[in-house]
């Protein structure tokens, strides 16, 4: 079964799918890292803060018993719970609620709303009264009177605060906006009754409790009483009655409001204000689960999940970079009450989430795109070899012989497809080649054979019908001549055949190549005094490792070639000129690369240069066996095996053989 580059591709892509998943796990893993790493700090502060309590012996505050009706109404209200903010430094007393915290919402009544602060031992309240017409009190000598035995009922508007169900009493009304002092309300039992608005004192025993700041803001439509009192006027209890007296045009209008407040120890407040930073928050609960201690932190929505957290009743949560856990004060006792410790995720941790989201994302898109390059990479790739071999089946006829009608495509590319393409097209090149060489071969040897072997066959005829011996002794010789002519043919093929073999298997040493050049000159210049020969070297000592014998081989094939081609007429005076020259490495006396040249007068065809070093290609076959186009095919193997490279060119009027290495 045949699978295209595509399929496979495609069967590998379920592997690629592994990585977004190992990216998701790796993703999912530093996540709970880091979250547990959260929940561990969150968990060392809450049981150092445990630790604190219990070892200084603050205990939380206890829930408190169920409220007291008061006896001088007819129903009870039902009491309501009101939280109390802990502030980390104490209100300005202004009348205006701007510095109050945003997030603490009022808890709204019939016609009023009331919030609660506390600072250390303060406790900070801020009455909003929906009233648009307001009596004030008429101003006395030194102040209102603070007595409730009057005769006559109060004409003013009042709020009164009752706390310890009753046992302390405090009037807020005032003399017009501004601020002012609530004094309690004087039993009957302590002083004298007061008659026509003269005080008469009795010198009796009585208990001075402390006076209440306050001041009274008007606006249209109602008005804002903000007072602080002692956390010590709450008693154990922390409940708290309001009553508004409101008087207008429809008489008098009196509602009572019982609240308790969820009140803050001081004492813990001051051992979280230690712990609290901008990004964690710490709340202790007593054994009901109620707020006793909470420091300022995150903001409104920080301490909504908060506050959430303790409803839920959970012992740890992690939850969008929110880390909140809850430990016991004392694990042994129940009764002792809870540390909730809320840390968000530092900065270096939401970073690192951002990061890493923000990666996964990428590296999901970018895996996408490279599945995308992948398809298209391997589509064309595909596209490219399938191309490329029908070109390659269109360089052979249907007969199986090879025709080369068009170029092979990608031959200018860079790539491997490229590197194939034109390493099929040299392979196509010596192929073609081969075949001309074997289509010439047995011309060439019809041709170098046919004349000795007419040569011989004529002499043999002659020899039985000429009965004189001289002339049988001429056709003997004649015949003796062709035989040599054969032999000598048979063996240049061979040794040219062989060559390359015996190349392979040849001994090496370093070789003077100038000394080598300069003795074969003034050798030929002895052998063969009709011509001219010179030797021109620009170095005085070359170093070549080779064969000496192998290279004045190569140099005997060079300087047959240059006699035979040099013009007759110009053979005194167009000499034969062998050159040398080398290059060398930088400044030391390495040899870097070393050229040969052997050239001569004349001229060649351009177009065949490449042609001219392979077997059978010479164009002056003269029967003799000594020339069958062997010579350069011999130079190129030797100077191959010799570590160099023939090239022949023409070159200012002469043709040109170079041999570097």
């Amino acid at each position: 079964m045949r699978f295209s580059l595509r399929l496979k591709l495609l069967l590998l892509l379920p592997l690629l799918g592994l990585l977004p998943w190992l990216g998701l796990r790796y993703v999912d893993s530093i996540n709970r890292l880091v979250d547990q790493s959260q929940l561990q700090a969150a968990r060392l502060v809450a049981e150092a803060v445990a630790s604190n309590i219990s070892s200084a012996n603050l205990p939380t505050l206890p829930l408190p018993d169920a409220p007291r009706a008061d006896s001088g109404l007819n129903t009870a209200p039902r009491v309501q719970a009101l939280s109390v903010y802990g502030l980390r430094q104490p209100l300005l007393l202004d009348g205006f609620f701007s510095d109050w915290p945003a997030h603490h919402e009022a808890v709204p009544f019939d016609r009023l709303s009331l919030r609660a602060a506390q600072w250390h031992d303060r406790i900070f309240l801020a009455i909003d009264v929906d009233d648009d017409s307001r009596h004030y009190v008429r101003p006395l000598r030194g102040g209102y009177d603070a007595s409730e035995s009057r005769p006559l009922q109060a004409d003013n508007d009042y709020i009164e605060l009752s706390f310890a169900g009753g046992a302390r009493r405090y009037r807020l009304m005032a003399e017009g906006p501004g601020r002012f002092l609530a004094r309690p309300l004087i039993q009957n039992n302590r002083v004298d009754a007061v008659a026509a608005g003269v005080a008469i004192e009795t010198a009796i025993e009585t208990v001075i409790e402390p006076a209440i700041e306050a001041v009274w803001w008007e606006l249209a439509d109602r008005y804002q009483l903000e007072l602080a009192l002692p956390l010590s006027l709450l008693g154990d209890s922390a409940e708290l009655e309001l009553l508004m007296h409101d008087v207008n045009s429809q008489g008098l209008e009196e509602s009572r409001q019982r609240v308790r407040l969820l009140r803050l120890r001081p004492e813990l407040q001051t051992l979280l204000a230690y712990y609290s930073q901008i990004e964690q928050q710490l709340l202790v609960q007593n054994a009901q689960r109620e707020v006793v201690a909470i420091s300022e932190g995150l903001g409104p929505k920080a301490l909504g999940r908060l506050l959430q957290f303790v409803d839920s009743g959970l012992e740890q949560q992690v939850d969008a970079g929110w880390s909140r856990v809850r430990v016991p004060i004392n694990p042994g006792d129940a009764e002792a009450g809870y540390v909730v410790v809320q840390v968000v995720s530092d900065a270096v941790s939401q970073v690192q989430r951002k990061t890493l989201f923000d990666l996964g994302w990428q590296t999901l898109g970018v895996l996408l795109a490279v599945v995308a390059g992948l398809l298209l990479f391997a589509s064309r790739l595909a596209y490219r070899i399938k191309r490329l071999g029908v070109a390659l089946s269109a360089q052979y006829n249907s007969a199986g012989r090879l025709q080369r009608l068009q170029p092979l495509n990608d031959l200018d590319a860079s790539d491997e497809v490229g590197e194939l393409a034109r390493g099929m097209d040299q392979l196509l090149e010596r192929l073609e080649r081969y075949t001309q060489f074997l289509e010439r071969v047995p011309r060439t040897l019809r041709h170098e054979l046919s004349n000795p072997l007419n040569t011989i066959s004529t002499s043999l005829e002659l020899l039985l019908t000429d009965p004189d011996s001289g002339q049988q002794q001429r056709l003997i010789g004649s015949a003796q001549r062709g035989v040599s002519k054969l032999e000598k043919t048979i063996q240049s093929i061979t040794e040219a055949v062989s060559l390359e073999d015996a190349l392979k298997q040849e001994a090496v040493a370093q070789i003077d190549l100038n000394a080598l050049l300069q003795s074969y000159t003034e050798r030929c210049q002895l052998v063969y005094p009709a011509y001219r020969f010179e030797f021109r070297s620009s170095v005085q000592r070359v170093q070549l490792l080779g064969s000496d014998l192998r290279l004045e081989q190569l140099l005997d094939k060079l300087i047959d070639n240059a006699m035979d081609f040099t013009p007759p007429e110009r053979r005194a005076d167009s000499p034969i000129i062998l050159r040398l020259s080398a290059t060398y490495a930088g400044t030391s006396a390495e040899t870097a690369s070393i050229e040969l040249e052997v050239s001569n007068c004349g001229s060649i065809d351009a177009a065949q240069t490449e042609q001219l070093f392979e077997l059978f290609s010479g164009n002056r076959n003269d029967g003799s066996g000594n020339h069958l186009g062997l010579g350069l095919y011999v130079v190129k193997l030797i100077a191959q095996a010799q570590g160099g490279r023939a090239t022949i060119q023409n070159r200012e009027g002469r043709v040109v053989v170079r041999i570097c290495w």
